[in-house]
């Protein structure tokens, strides 16, 4: 570029390695760069990227042996001492971690994101702890990273590859807990959206059953037999029989605080337990049979 005034001459060349720009090369001269000026300008950009891509390959380095010492716990190697003194260095100020899960529908799908999730954490100036086993990609984070930064982190997975993933957080666990970190992640990201949302252990909790096609039919089937009693009764008569049920099974069995949330008197709902009882056959003083119910209504109306 000529400056119009002056005829000064400004070259910007961006300094770069691979995606990752580092800065910019600006050369100003009292007239346009020669071709051999041109050459010289490339060759000074050059030199300065093979500095910036040192600590780059360092990086890369220090992820693989992060990865291997991330594999050696999940594997209980017989001395996972080294292992355990390098995955700390993933781990908050609080020395807590969590676990975060992918699961893609390919090998090469688990591949490309690896590699994002890597270029995400090299830009962030962070360690990476992660292990790719063939559709699923297992990554260490800091106990302060949440679901919003599980979103950042998969920013550059391409629209197409984020349509086939599940996605899953666990809670915050102390380093010792790795393997159950590693777990909930798991559990969340068997259970999520494919597609939709990183699912955090917290949000799972109170419905991991109801996760996952084989119960939710199971109790399906239960509430074709003890449910649909109860609800073609109140369809025939006008009752709150099943209302009245969900409110009981949901107090604890507690008579008085489901008859406030019916909003009658405790007598009137004892009634209405006496006709359930009736009318599916069971006792709902039994436990077992009170959880088996409230999972089936949950399931039932989700």
């Amino acid at each position: 570029m000529t400056l119009a005034r002056s005829g000064a001459s400004i070259a910007v060349q961006q300094i770069s390695v691979g995606r990752t720009p580092y800065g910019y090369l600006a050369v100003i001269s009292a007239s346009a760069l020669s071709y051999v000026d041109q050459i010289l300008l490339g060759h000074a950009n050059s030199l300065l990227a093979l500095d910036f891509e040192k600590p780059a390959r360092l990086r890369a380095t220090q992820d693989q042996l992060n990865s291997h010492a991330l594999g050696l716990l999940l594997t209980e190697d017989r001395d996972p001492a080294p292992a355990w003194q390098q995955i700390r260095q993933a781990a908050d100020g609080e020395g807590m971690i969590r676990g975060l899960t992918v699961l893609a529908d390919t090998s090469d799908v688990a591949g490309r994101v690896g590699a994002e999730i890597a270029e995400f954490m090299n830009k962030a100036g962070r360690q990476l702890f992660s292990r790719i086993n063939d559709t699923r990609v297992t990554v260490l984070l800091r106990g302060t990273d949440d679901v919003e930064f599980a979103r950042e982190l998969l920013g550059g997975v391409s629209r197409s590859d984020l349509r086939a993933l599940r996605v899953g957080l666990s809670a915050r666990r102390v380093v010792a807990a790795l393997a159950v970190a590693v777990e909930q992640s798991q559990l969340c990201a068997s259970a999520a959206e494919i597609g939709g949302e990183p699912l955090e252990f917290a949000a799972l909790t109170g419905s991991v059953l109801l996760s996952f096609d084989s119960t939710r039919e199971v109790l399906n089937t239960l509430a074709e037999t003890m449910i649909t009693p109860i609800e073609d009764y109140d369809r025939d008569n006008g009752t709150e029989l099943l209302a009245s049920l969900r409110a009981f099974l949901e107090a604890n069995g507690h008579w008085e605080a489901a008859a406030i949330t019916m909003g009658v008197h405790r007598h009137t709902l004892r009634s209405r337990m006496a006709k359930v009882e009736s009318l599916i056959d069971c006792r709902l003083e039994v436990a077992r049979v009170r959880a088996e119910l409230l999972l089936s209504i949950i399931a039932r109306q989700s």
